[in-house]
């Protein structure tokens, strides 16, 4: 098998490459800004959408291009519209570094429309095996078309657009770990399901009420996630209704993902999964406390939305490259990636704590332990990913 076979085979090799890229591309141009002569005409937005387009986007295609068809029993994606969302990634990046939004929306909008149309596909033709909370990766890919939609039209519908912009990220991401992470966290955690009732239990009202209400409740979790945000942009006062979303994901963690279950199965793996999950939670409840904004969205993003994204990419690695997962239960390198971003999320609000340590020299520190943290990460699984890529098949220890 050669390379160009492994990467249609094995579809998540150049998303997740492209995507720890982006990541790297995106920090070192954010730190830029403020140590070098570096200009940009909006370097937040640079900086957002790095993380945004370039990072969690391409994780989330390698996941969706390589876990959907599993899934579904559907065909793959063509070898065509695979290729070109891979060189419509690369023209974006380029776009963004130097500075041509018009042109970056427009191949963001482009893609937005060939990963809609792949996801309907599969919906449509697969309906009954297709996993119902799949259905809020689609609601997320369509907030973050709204927010391109927006950008590429400099529509000004409201009058703090950071704060619309905001509610629109976070409608994106959370709809898509939520979407992914109910159908597979169970099964990687070992937990099982977290509702049932034994069939041959007595039927009654009450029961079948309850019967009722665990077999759409994806559809309930979809619609009260959802309806949180459209009261938001509404009324945009996002601070009101962000207890509620802590409250809703801490009942998802608890119930849903099992937290403190003595079912989980004990390993680094687990362990860092728990930690991303406290971290979203923690992070959003504090996005809703005056003066904590901040603290709460680096926590949030930081130790639990980059923490979950790289953990789980590392499970895809093995899982679907044949490597098995003994490494989750015996590698103290998986501890290692917890503790560095932990770490830099510390240090990235350590500027709102202590008045001597500046916002620059907090912002570079933080940036330096997540390039320790991609190293890390590399050390771990990179290996893997170039087995992959030069087309070899790996099984037990030996390289066939």
């Amino acid at each position: 098998m050669n390379s160009f076979d492994a990467i249609l085979k094995h579809k998540y090799i150049l998303f997740f490459l492209l995507a720890v890229l982006s990541l790297f591309l995106g920090l070192s141009l954010w730190i830029g800004v403020f140590t070098t002569s570096i200009e940009f005409s909006n370097p937040i937005d640079l900086h957002t959408h790095f993380m945004f387009f370039g990072f969690f986007d391409s994780m989330v295609l390698g996941f969706i291009f390589t876990a959907f068809p599993n899934f579904t029993g559907n065909e793959p994606v063509s070898k065509f519209k695979l290729l070109l969302i891979l060189v419509l990634k690369i023209l974006g990046l380029t776009f963004l570094i130097t500075s041509q939004m018009y042109l970056f929306s427009l191949v963001w909008l482009f893609e937005l429309v060939l990963v809609t149309n792949y996801i309907l596909k599969n919906i449509y033709s697969h309906f009954t095996r297709f996993p119902k909370s799949f259905l809020m990766v689609l609601i997320g890919f369509i907030w973050q078309f709204i927010y391109v939609l927006i950008n590429f039209f400099n529509i000004d519908i409201v009058s703090d657009s950071s704060v619309l912009k905001m509610l629109l990220h976070q409608a994106f991401i959370l709809n898509v770990i939520l979407g992914v992470g109910l159908k597979v966290l169970p099964a990687m955690l070992g937990i099982g399901q977290s509702f049932s009732i034994e069939r041959n239990s007595k039927k009654t009202v009450f029961k079948s009420g309850i019967q009722f209400l665990i077999s759409y409740k994806y559809y309930f979790y979809l619609i009260f996630l959802n309806l949180k945000f459209v009261l938001d942009i509404v009324f945009l006062a996002p601070a009101m209704n962000q207890i509620f979303l802590a409250i809703y994901l801490m009942f998802l963690v608890l119930v849903e993902f099992q937290l403190f279950s003595k079912k989980m199965q004990l390993s680094y793996f687990s362990l860092a999964i728990k930690a991303a999950l406290f971290f979203i939670v923690l992070g959003i409840f504090l996005t809703a406390v005056d003066g904590f904004y901040l603290w709460g969205l680096h926590i949030y993003f930081i130790s639990g939305i980059l923490l979950l994204t790289f953990i789980i990419s590392g499970r895809v690695i093995l899982a679907h490259g044949g490597f098995g997962l003994a490494l989750e239960k015996s590698d103290k390198r998986l501890i290692a990636l917890v503790a560095c971003l932990v770490l830099a999320m510390l240090f990235r609000i350590s500027s709102y704590l202590i008045t001597w340590f500046s916002y620059e020299k907090s912002l570079i520190t933080a940036v330096v332990i997540v390039f320790l943290f991609i190293i890390l990460w590399f050390s771990i699984y990179g290996n893997k990913l170039f087995i992959l890529l030069k087309g070899e098949k790996y099984v037990g220890r030996k390289l066939l």
